[in-house]
């Protein structure tokens, strides 16, 4: 997880956000896929701006290339079920891949890092072991922001499904090919 610099929200989503939370909290009984901008799901219309602004890396985990090989979807850091007012706040939404998206579901926690918050470093709360591809909690950091990163490796269930091992592919391919620019590679945060 890089830390990601959030563009301004679309023209569009400033001006219905709140009115569209509101629709969403009163019909995400019936059909939540109902809300539409310009005739299209206005899911549509948020994915591409959201996957520009990670330059095609999911968000969490930074694998990539999210809209081909790896499906591109819409995370709600705060889970639209808990905060239905907040569904389709910019702040509040950020490109994910399936694998971080089912990890987290509706799991929330007030600890739990955003890769956009001012303050947020990938060095400052994790270091990446080299050896194992694991992602662990920044040994020279403060003990809450040890929980922090603990917290988020595990809510987004950054050592499993094999990713220590994809991060290690990734590593051994860049120092192959050392001529590629990093925003092509995954796991940025390798390189930083």
């Amino acid at each position: 997880m890089i830390k990601l610099h959030r563009s301004d929200a679309p023209t569009w989503l400033t001006q219905n956000w709140e009115q569209w939370g509101l629709e969403y909290r009163q019909k995400k009984q019936a059909d939540p896929m109902a809300l539409s901008h310009e005739g299209k799901q206005v899911r549509s219309h948020l994915i591409k701006p959201l996957v520009a602004m990670t330059k095609k890396h999911c968000s969490f985990c930074d694998s990539t290339p999210l809209g081909s090989q790896i499906r591109a979807t819409i995370e709600h850091f705060r889970p639209k079920e808990s905060y239905p007012h907040l569904a389709y706040q910019w702040e509040n939404l950020f490109a994910c891949c399936d694998i971080c998206q089912t990890a987290k579901l509706k799991k929330f926690d007030e600890a739990l890092l955003k890769p956009d918050e001012i303050e947020y470093e990938f060095k400052r709360y994790f270091f990446f072991e080299e050896t194992t591809g694991k992602l662990i909690p920044n040994q020279g950091a403060n003990t809450e922001d040890q929980n922090r990163a603990l917290l988020t490796i595990k809510i987004y269930k950054l050592n499993e499904f094999e990713r220590p091992e994809a991060r290690l592919w990734a590593l051994e391919l860049a120092r192959q090919i050392q001529t590629l620019p990093v925003d092509k590679l995954p796991y940025r945060f390798m390189f930083l």
